[in-house]
């Protein structure tokens, strides 16, 4: 900003230079895409520990060469890396809450595979509005061998979809365990009364104790075609994928960034395939990483 001289002297003036300095941008950021038995599907979630991994693609496992090259990746030092899951058909476990009638209330694993088979499901009408219809209180275990390992609870959600804690919403958002499923046209499957035409809550499934508070009966995942499934072996189609489709590979297009990739194999006693290492080269190129190959592979 120029000064205007008053007494005789000397003025300094400031001009901005139109020289920026560059922004450093990360160089260490590792793409993994694999197996995983749980988690979103040809969806890249970035990940910033193994904590993260555990939680959200559920830890180190046998089955899951990924997850240990995951380990390896933050015990060596890593920060940051992008995991894409790839499950060749997988299936959600599905719930069904007893409702009005022969309106049943639908809940969905999150995400697919077996995992959702251990997940358990209480509603209650302790909510602070409790002369409402359409308020619920909904509390989600995981179980695994008669000990709870993840729990959840949500307190007044609704049925309503101008409610703003309207549980379609409050499960998507908040909730790594169940969501409302969606019909063909994205449409959530709350059940509709056919006389009044307003949508319906679970009915409730709490036993009044002595205890405070009340233990909450658990709804469990019917045993039958309702159950989740892993999926079967992975091929190399599964890691390849579909451009159109942004599976596989093509799933890292929705990630902002990534500098290396590492492609573990789909099985402990099998190497990744050669046709894979072809098509991450051609891809790696494309977005200016680097891809790990394993040398020792056939």
């Amino acid at each position: 900003m120029s000064s205007t001289p008053t007494y005789p002297g000397v003025y300094i003036r400031e001009v901005p230079s139109g020289v920026r300095t560059i922004t450093g941008v990360a160089t260490s950021i590792t793409a993994f895409i694999g197996k995983a038995p749980r988690g979103p599907v040809n969806t890249p979630v970035v990940i910033n520990s193994f904590g993260d991994y555990e939680r959200r693609f559920g830890g180190l496992t046998k089955d899951s060469m990924m997850s240990y090259a995951v380990r390896d990746f933050y015990q060596s030092g890593g920060a940051q890396s992008v995991i894409v899951r790839i499950a060749s058909g997988a299936k959600k476990a599905t719930i069904s809450l007893p409702g009005p009638g022969s309106l049943d209330f639908p809940l969905e694993a999150a995400y697919e595979g077996a995992w959702g088979n251990n997940l358990r499901v209480g509603v209650d009408y302790n909510t602070k509005e409790p002369k409402t219809n359409d308020q619920f209180n909904l509390t989600i275990l995981e179980t695994i061998d008669g000990e709870d390992v993840n729990t959840e609870k949500f307190f007044n959600v609704s049925v309503d979809p101008a409610d703003p804690l309207f549980v379609v919403r409050v499960l998507e958002q908040g909730s790594l365990l169940v969501r409302v499923p969606v019909d063909s046209f994205g449409d959530p499957q709350i059940p509709i009364d056919p006389v009044t035409t307003k949508p319906v809550r679970p009915f409730e499934t709490t036993e009044v104790v002595t205890t405070s508070p009340p233990k909450t009966k658990q709804v469990p995942v019917p045993a039958d075609a309702n159950i989740g499934v892993d999926g079967g072996p992975l091929q190399p189609g599964d890691f390849i994928g579909d451009a159109a489709q942004k599976t596989g590979l093509s799933a890292f297009d929705k990630a902002d960034l990534f500098n290396l990739m590492c492609i573990p194999p789909p099985d402990r006693d099998l190497d990744t395939d050669r046709t894979v290492y072809a098509a991450a080269m051609k891809y790696c190129a494309k977005r200016r990483a680097m891809l790990i190959v394993d040398a020792d592979a056939d």
